[in-house]
């Protein structure tokens, strides 16, 4: 029975998403993103995420021409963060949290703010750059 429920449990292990490593996070993921607002509207943008090794996280919404950092808040799980927006502040809010869970060669985005609502969508690895416009792009 032991040996049946072991078995089980690495099965388990192995299908759910992984909390993801710097190293298998490192790169640039964009996809689109559809945010839901409290009253129910909902609109769909590009995301970009970008991991440097030893460098900020970046985030961009490059249709909204807005980004930021995103600052470590939990690692244990799935990565969660704190989203600063640094430019663009006249089009996105800062201060909402962004969860990123590797699912696979995916990489699924939540972000959810008190009284803007929520987003999620499905991110996919990209040659793409985060937006030259963002300030901190040449960094890494």
């Amino acid at each position: 029975m032991r040996k049946l429920l072991a078995a089980a449990f690495v099965t388990a292990a192995m299908l759910a998403p992984q909390a993801a490593s710097a190293q298998a996070l490192a790169g640039t993921w964009t996809g689109i993103v559809t945010q839901t607002f409290t009253d129910g509207r909902e609109v769909s943008f590009t995301a970009m995420v970008s991991f440097t090794p030893g460098g900020p996280v970046l985030i961009a919404y490059p249709s909204d021409a807005c980004g930021g950092t995103l600052v470590p808040m939990a690692m244990k799980g799935s990565p969660t963060y704190r989203e600063e927006i640094s430019y663009g502040l006249d089009i996105c809010v800062t201060g909402g949290t962004v969860t990123l869970t590797l699912a696979g060669d995916t990489l699924e985005y939540h972000w959810m703010s008190q009284g803007n609502g929520e987003a999620v969508g499905t991110l996919r690895r990209t040659d793409k750059a985060i937006p030259p416009e963002h300030p901190e792009a040449a960094v890494g």
